[in-house]
């Protein structure tokens, strides 16, 4: 066995973040998949960015950013979150193949979701393209999350 290190993304690490993108992409397990750039990933830096460390090496990574809902004025808006309450958007997770199915992802989600609660949020969003949706959301409701809304194409 070996020991994870979860801290917050830094600089440094974001090289290996861009590279892991790029390989999200190739691995087409994601609809629509493109890579985010570093700029982006850079205005994101701070506590609801973590990553995963294995002997030095990232193998993992989780992002979000806290929003205030405007209730529900549109479709796309959130129905769940109360107008002018804040929730943690998560925008991303990702874990290498070789690390995946070893709590890694698990360990991130929760640290993440701790970060928010020790800043007062209490509320939680995500969504996914994931084309084995069955395993995400076997993953997300492992972790008490329900599903809100459903989208289908054909």
């Amino acid at each position: 066995m070996y020991d994870v290190i979860i801290h917050e993304c830094t600089r440094n690490d974001l090289d290996t973040i861009c590279r892991m993108e790029k390989d999200w992409v190739e691995e087409n397990i994601t609809y629509g998949q493109v890579e985010i750039s570093r700029e982006i990933f850079v205005k994101y830096l701070g506590r609801y960015f973590l990553v995963a460390e294995v002997e030095t090496e990232v193998v993992g990574y989780i992002w979000g950013a806290v929003e205030i809902s405007q209730g529900p004025q549109t479709s796309e808006d959130s129905a769940v979150v109360p107008a002018g309450e804040p929730y943690l958007a998560i925008n991303g997770i990702y874990v290498m193949p070789g690390y995946r199915d070893r709590g890694i992802g698990s360990r991130m989600l929760d640290s993440l979701q701790q970060a928010a609660r020790n800043n007062g949020v209490r509320q939680f969003l995500t969504g996914t393209d994931n084309k084995d949706l069955d395993r995400t959301l076997r993953f997300y409701r492992g972790h008490g999350f329900e599903i809100w809304k459903v989208q289908l194409f054909k």
